[in-house]
């Protein structure tokens, strides 16, 4: 179908990569290949500049990017309505989220996540914090998960959960005389 070619593609652009596209698509590197070729041979062009570690657009690979980003956009506002009227939720979500979150916290959240919505495919990649604002603002996720969140322009905080914090001591100390410290 052109619209996954189309997405192979805009993400190859934004990773800059075929190797990582092909990751976040599942699908192998061989087949983010055949995608590209597919385009440039639907369109007669080259779109993009495949050097040795570098993966650049050429200028009609720049405006069907522009054109193809636009178009992915109106393609998941459909999804979402499409999937509102059928009540499925469906899709793929692409979470960030910082190790210790999302090795120890975020499991089973998830689990109850895809027990209510299993048409709904979860990508989960773990980054440094100041990664997960990137990506984030970048629109490579969907939503991103820190400990301490920061405010920054461009993006909203919602709290996740709050964490509760205790003094663990022994009864003989000062403070395990107190109820509350």
């Amino acid at each position: 179908m052109l619209i996954e070619s189309l997405k192979i593609f805009c993400d190859i652009a934004d990773l800059n990569s075929f190797s990582r596209a092909a990751e976040r698509n599942y699908v192998t590197q061989s087949s983010v290949s055949q995608q590209v070729r597919k385009l440039e041979t639907h369109w007669k062009t080259r779109l993009i500049n495949r050097e040795k570690r570098s993966v650049s657009l050429t200028r009609e690979g720049e405006v069907l990017y522009a054109k193809a980003r636009s178009m992915l956009e109106r393609y998941d506002e459909i999804n979402r309505f499409m999937g509102l009227k059928s009540k499925t939720v469906s899709g793929s979500v692409k979470v960030a989220a910082i190790h210790g979150v999302g090795l120890h916290e975020l499991p089973p959240y998830l689990k109850r996540f895809i027990q209510l919505y299993p048409e709904v495919k979860v990508h989960l990649e773990y980054k440094k914090d100041h990664q997960v604002y990137d990506e984030v603002l970048r629109r490579n996720a969907d939503i991103g998960i820190v400990a301490y969140p920061k405010a920054r322009p461009g993006l909203k905080v919602i709290p996740f959960r709050e964490d509760e914090l205790g003094i663990v001591c022994s009864p003989t100390h000062p403070l395990g005389k107190k109820s509350q410290a």
